[in-house]
């Protein structure tokens, strides 16, 4: 099977046989083709473009999808729309394998010094948004990214597409400065522009190949890495390795967080399977396949928030999960294997789809389908089993949906807890069924107050005995466990109640205390913004007038050379921290005899 790209480069993708691991892949970066074989199903897309193509514009730092550094735009079809789309992916997570047929552009490929810079290179550099210049590339396409989607974005959407892009020294004003000079009602690009060259024409039309002479050729003989193109598929696929430890991959984003999770000798992506990627709309719910990007979850519940009150609120929460590039890529199936595997882990999409009552679809490899609560899938063995589809129910027009994060910062960051509440009340302020109360971070695993649920049950919530009973049961039931992965029990405790006292002000509404109300209200980041002031001395000019640094648009184009840069050599030494029993003393002597 082949497609042409704008009837202009044609790249073959030769047919594999079903239930056959991938052995060669087909990637085109700036423009180029690349054939690519002889390399491990671990390598990451971010160790080939520095290693192979000597792409050390892409940068890597801290390996989770937390800093940015690594981010490469990513140009795929969108299996719901049908549309290409391009997105931004942490390439430090993003396997090499995973890209297979995708295109990938990295700051090289929009401009450099020889062929001109990009837009974005240049107004980041003009407003002085480089310092160090590591974090710039990722900056400069993740704004790329955005704009090929949106050419003329509000400035609210540019802010909010920085939320997984970190800068440790230039300071985030100049930075965000020079990203909304391309909102709409600043100085928009033009769309040709914004595109450049990309392998458009002849200019930069070529095929390379690559037989993994850069990596380590011990590790090739590693784990298999599958890409099933059916359900069917990935079910033989999943029976063919039933004795082997098997991982499903999407965006691969887990890795952030767990990177030692198993030692697997089968990986097999899922990210392709049509039926995974499904969004169908019923009488009573929204069904979601499993293999669906949160980002993607968050653009269909709000376009269908006009059927149920309580989609708007779970978009809203979602988007504090993790930042745009990892929620590009990571599935939200993924998100509650985490949970699953790891019960510790204060899983958002758990949390909040918990509490509005969410079922999960979940097949064997006999092609059979059973479907579960969320509490119920903490408790299946999903040895050969696979995530099909969550049912989010309509929220009924009683019900009353609020959702809460607590966390480090206000993006980009797990929770300390979270929470999840649905409740539905008659006219008279009673509470009609039993509500859903749910927390996440309390227990170290997600917890259920259900003798607090018991209790509202009936109750009229204009009766202020109710809520003293409210909050003498939950001080009962939230009994949070430690661990030194998080704050104290005492704060936990704290916040989780306090989480609830503000959901039950808001089911008040305008019966709550006017002294008490403004509790209830969410708090809203406005859009960020500052301002140089500096006195000059006139008589030095030109000395006082600002100026951009030299080196600025070099690093914004991925010319800039660091040390972790510079090509290795061979018999090169090598310098690592270590630890010390004594802190406070002077070293006597060094054993080197190890390292020699």
């Amino acid at each position: 099977m082949f497609h042409a790209d704008h009837d202009e480069h044609v790249i073959i993708d030769y047919p594999r046989m079903m239930g056959s691991p991938v052995a060669a892949i087909n990637v085109e970066v700036n423009g180029v083709t690349y054939s690519i074989s002889n390399t491990s199903a671990k390598t990451s897309l971010n160790e080939w473009l520095r290693s192979q193509p000597g792409l050390k514009g892409t940068k890597v730092t801290c390996q989770e999808g937390g800093c940015g550094s690594c981010v490469v735009a990513l140009t795929k079809q969108d299996l719901v729309t049908g549309k290409e789309k391009t997105i931004a992916v942490n390439s430090c997570l993003f396997p090499l394998f995973a890209a297979d047929g995708f295109k990938i552009t990295t700051t090289e490929g929009i401009g450099s010094s020889r062929s001109g810079y990009h837009p974005i290179q240049e107004r980041i550099a003009e407003h002085n948004g480089s310092q160090c210049g590591y974090c710039t590339p990722g900056m400069v396409m993740n704004m790329y990214s955005l704009l090929s989607e949106n050419v003329q974005p509000t400035k609210q959407e540019i802010e909010d597409s920085f939320d997984g892009n970190l800068c440790r020294c230039t300071g985030f004003r100049p930075i965000l400065d020079a990203m909304k000079s391309f909102a709409k009602d600043e100085k928009p690009i033009d769309i040709e522009d914004l595109q450049g060259c990309q392998g458009k024409g002849n200019c930069c039309s070529e095929t390379r190949t690559c037989h993994g002479c850069c990596f380590n050729m011990e590790q090739l003989a590693g784990p298999q890495w599958y890409k099933p193109s059916s359900l069917t598929d990935l079910y033989t696929i999943l029976n063919d390795h039933s004795s082997d430890s098997v991982r499903l991959v999407a965006g691969n984003t887990g890795t952030g967080v767990y990177k030692n999770d198993g030692d697997f000798n089968v990986y097999i992506n899922i990210s392709d399977i049509p039926e995974l990627n499904v969004v169908q709309v019923t009488d009573s719910a929204l069904q979601l396949g499993a293999a669906l990007s949160l980002n993607t979850v968050i653009r269909e519940l709000s376009s269908n928030s006009k059927k149920s009150k309580s989609f708007d609120v779970l978009a809203t929460h979602i988007k504090k999960i993790a930042n745009v590039p990892v929620r590009n890529i990571g599935c939200w199936a993924g998100n509650l294997m985490l949970v699953h595997n790891h019960r510790e882990f204060p899983s958002d999409m758990f949390t909040i789809m918990s509490a509005v009552g969410a079922t999960l679809t979940i097949g064997s490899v006999d092609a059979s389908t059973k479907s579960y609560s969320l509490e119920e899938f903490l408790s299946v063995d999903m040895k050969s089993k696979v995530i099909l589809s969550i049912n989010v129910p309509f929220s009924a027009e009683d019900e009353v949906v609020k959702t809460f994060k607590i966390m480090p910062r206000h993006q980009n960051a797990h929770a300390y807890v979270n929470a999840g509440f649905r409740v539905s009340k008659d006219s008279s302020y009673t509470v009609q069924g039993t509500p859903s109360l749910v927390f996440g971070g309390v227990k170290l695993s997600p917890m259920r107050a259900s003798e607090t649920e018991k209790y509202l049950a009936g109750k009229s919530l204009l009766d202020s005995a109710t809520l003293k009973g409210c909050l003498s049961a939950l001080d009962e039931e939230i009994v949070p466990e430690s661990s030194p992965l998080t704050t104290s029990v005492e704060y936990r405790k704290s916040l989780a109640i306090g989480l609830f006292y503000k959901f039950y002000l808001a089911l008040l509404g305008d019966k709550a205390n006017e002294r008490v109300r403004s509790a209830a209200l969410p708090y809203v980041r406005p859009i960020s913004s500052g301002q140089q002031s500096y006195d000059t001395t006139a008589s030095d000019y030109p000395l006082t007038e600002p100026m951009t640094k030299i080196t600025a648009k070099l690093q914004a184009s991925g010319e800039a050379q660091y040390t972790d840069d510079i090509p290795k050599r061979q018999g090169e030494v090598y310098g690592a921290f270590v630890t010390t029993t004594k802190g406070n003393c002077k070293i006597a002597n060094i054993d080197t005899s190890e390292a020699m």
